[in-house]
């Protein structure tokens, strides 16, 4: 797939975005909400964040609070999500890349639930110093620089 389009007589590259939500609860301890991926083919039996991409013409955060009405049944409020993190991101050896943004939500409206159950097995709230040891690589990677205060980093460049 070609990801070039021509601006200006000029051809450029354009990656897709993702958008991740870690909603954060914060009694009894910090935790963060993880789904269980299932049926995707990306990750499947791995835990990660509630996540999607921002569609043609919509902002992350729209997207953000997009998915997780879709993934979560939950009302999110733009205004609510505050910027952790900034991933760029590659499949390593391609040249397909993408960037990743995550924010954190601490107030939304509803109880999650699994609303996508062909898509997720299961929804579970993990301590935020200690998710599973089968956490997405790329979850985790942004899970730790996020409790290290580093608000960017790179996934998938190493050679």
């Amino acid at each position: 797939m070609d990801s070039a389009f021509v601006v200006n007589g000029v051809p450029r590259h354009h990656e897709m975005i993702g958008v991740y939500g870690l909603l954060i609860r914060e009694t009894p301890e910090p935790a963060v909400l993880l789904e269980l991926r299932a049926g995707t083919g990306w990750y499947d039996g791995h835990w990660h964040l509630p996540a999607g991409h921002v569609d043609a013409g919509e902002s992350v955060v729209a997207a953000l609070a997009r998915e997780l009405g879709e993934e979560l049944s939950i009302g999110a409020e733009p205004a609510d999500l505050e910027l952790l993190h900034t991933m760029h991101c590659r499949t390593p050896g391609t040249s397909y890349a993408w960037v990743d943004v995550y924010f954190g939500l601490r107030v939304w409206s509803g109880e999650p639930r699994n609303a996508e159950p062909h898509r997720c097995a299961e929804i579970r709230w993990w301590p935020l110093d200690a998710v599973p040891a089968n956490t997405a690589a790329p979850a985790a990677q942004a899970l730790s620089a996020i409790r290290h205060g580093e608000p960017f980093s790179l996934w998938g460049w190493q050679a």
